[in-house]
């Protein structure tokens, strides 16, 4: 059993909905879009994870404040796991001084509790009770969906991506995968916007799942762009497997068994 609270599931951040950010059994993040402002100094002294998909700022937003509070109220370790890309990325262009303190640096002046774990594409590695399997996706900047699994029961994450095979084809041999996460950003009339912004539509959507070659898989739908939530709802309702399709909401809880 996995359980999964969602603290943001948007494609953008808006008046009602945050970026990006899963809280798995209330230690692991996947994805830092929105905590500070969805979790409480006390559910923050209990992470021990964040799993980063890409450096995209939907993706890491959160970052710099979550730092800067664990930082100060955490003394256990935290472990940020994310591609070499990712990391060179983010300590580059936001934990360097100019946009904000290197906290990673600082920390070891006092307790070095942050550490970095990057990780590389098919290499399983174990954080907490569970397997982590990273499968690089088609985005435009490197990214890297997730299967996580605690040896009973798996789900998988596809992170940002368009078109693309090696992560479906993961899903399909993954025997006890119960659910993905899949992000469907834009109406199926942006085919062109999805194409160049590297995200999958409805209809996009309906051609990947069809690699798996399985109907024993829960969707959920994240990553909607807010200003065309109306249009990509729509779309999804008229695809043929309604009773596998779940679209989340931000502040929702989902059991995956």
């Amino acid at each position: 059993m996995v359980k999964i609270k969602i603290l943001g599931c948007s494609g953008a951040r808006s008046i009602n909905s945050d970026p990006t950010c899963f809280l798995i059994d209330n230690k692991i993040l996947i994805d830092a879009g929105s905590i500070t402002r969805n979790l409480d100094d006390e559910s923050l002294k209990h992470l021990e994870h964040l799993l980063i998909t890409h450096s995209h700022f939907d993706h890491i937003a959160d970052l710099p404040f979550l730092m800067e509070k664990l930082f100060w109220i955490k003394e256990d370790p935290f472990t940020m796991h994310s591609s070499q890309e990712s990391r060179d990325t983010i300590s580059t262009h936001i934990l360097n001084n100019n946009i904000w303190p290197n906290l990673v640096e600082i920390a070891k002046s006092r307790n070095e509790i942050f550490k970095w774990n990057e990780f590389s594409n098919l290499k399983t590695f174990k954080i907490s009770n569970y397997e982590i399997t990273p499968i690089r996706v088609n985005h435009i900047v490197p990214t890297h969906g997730l299967i996580i699994d605690n040896g009973k029961c798996s789900m998988a994450f596809t992170a940002d991506t368009y078109k693309t095979d090696q992560f479906w084809e993961s899903c399909k041999n993954k025997k006890n995968l119960k659910a993905i996460i899949a992000g469907v950003s834009f109406p199926s009339e942006k085919q062109q916007t999805a194409k160049i912004t590297k995200h999958l539509t409805p209809k996009l959507f309906y051609n990947e799942v069809k690699k798996l070659g399985r109907d024993d898989i829960k969707f959920y739908i994240s990553h909607i762009k807010p200003l065309f939530k109306k249009e990509v709802l729509s779309d999804l309702s008229k695809l043929p497997f309604q009773n596998h399709l779940d679209i989340l909401e931000d502040g929702r809880e989902i059991t995956i068994s």
